[in-house]
């Protein structure tokens, strides 16, 4: 695939590489939570995680220019490296948003918990028999609910996309 060349001024000539920004989520039923993640691969296929960073910082406040030259074409092998790479580099910060998104869920579960448990305290003391049952079972209907809702938010999709690649020198 072509991508595009790009020249930093204020770069050290040394820095020649690919230059990739990768989106890790997790997705679940109807929630996504999303992180970047910028990747460098030097030429001599050293990962160099803090000229990524670097570079990403320069694309957002320096000012750049495109090469002349015609887009470079990225063989395969190339790109499947990168992507072996951003996997590798990814797992931990996927790891870390899965626990952050389950202990979020448990905060939830706790709080939904209590709150049926006063509702139904509260139900089991006031009201003529007939409507407290009545009004019982619907708490039990909303509590199964919300329980089937947890659970189908704990089922988590993991996901990875390149969404920019650039040839840097």
């Amino acid at each position: 695939m072509p991508i595009l060349v790009l020249r930093f001024p204020s770069l050290p000539a040394n820095i020649a590489g690919l230059w990739s920004l990768w989106e890790i989520s997790i997705v679940t039923q109807d929630r996504q939570k999303k992180r970047m993640l910028p990747l460098f691969v030097h030429d001599d296929g050293r990962m160099l995680a803090p000229t990524a960073r670097f570079l990403w910082e320069q694309l957002c406040l320096e000012p750049w220019k495109l090469e002349d030259a015609p887009a470079v074409t990225v063989d395969e092998t190339a790109f499947l490296k990168t992507e072996a790479l951003a996997h590798e580099q990814c797992r931990d910060l996927y790891f870390e948003m899965r626990q952050r998104h389950l202990n979020q869920l448990q905060l939830e579960k706790d709080k939904a918990e209590y709150s049926f448990r006063a509702r139904r305290k509260l139900l089991q003391a006031i009201g003529l028999p007939e409507v407290r049952d009545f009004r019982l079972r619907e708490l039990a209907q909303e509590e199964v609910e919300c329980a089937e809702e947890l659970k189908r938010q704990s089922q988590i999709m993991p996901q990875l996309t390149p969404l920019l690649m650039l040839r840097i020198c």
